[in-house]
């Protein structure tokens, strides 16, 4: 996805720039991490982890991946990072930015099967 639109691209940038975007994002690059880990983890308020990440769900930064359930039956939800690479391009008309989409794990073993099938 290519965003070109300067107020998009401000509020992304504000976003990345908020405390805990970047120690949220990092954390789920590898593995599904939940808001009461992250609250743990990055010892934050529980209303302010939350509300980054539905910020970092609607840019498309972060999606849900399961929801479960724990052993006190409470429910939650778990996270992955959405985008492997963030692009800045600098050219005539502006400043455009884009998002990578991250591979899942099935579409890193499919690719890798095709690699070891071909030797």
């Amino acid at each position: 996805m290519v965003v070109n639109d300067t107020t998009t691209l401000r509020r992304f940038l504000a976003l990345l720039d908020s405390q805990h975007s970047i120690p949220i994002l990092t954390k789920g690059v590898e593995r599904p991490v939940s808001a009461p880990a992250l609250v743990e983890e990055l010892r934050a308020p529980r209303s302010t982890i939350y509300r980054c990440i539905k910020d970092l769900m609607d840019e498309g930064l972060l999606v849900k991946v399961r929801s479960q359930r724990n052993l006190a039956g409470h429910w939650f939800d778990e996270y992955r990072t959405a985008v492997n690479e963030v692009r800045f391009y600098i050219n005539e008309s502006g400043i455009a930015m884009e998002l990578v989409p991250a591979k899942d794990m099935a579409s890193r073993l499919l690719k890798l099967w095709a690699y070891v099938e071909r030797k």
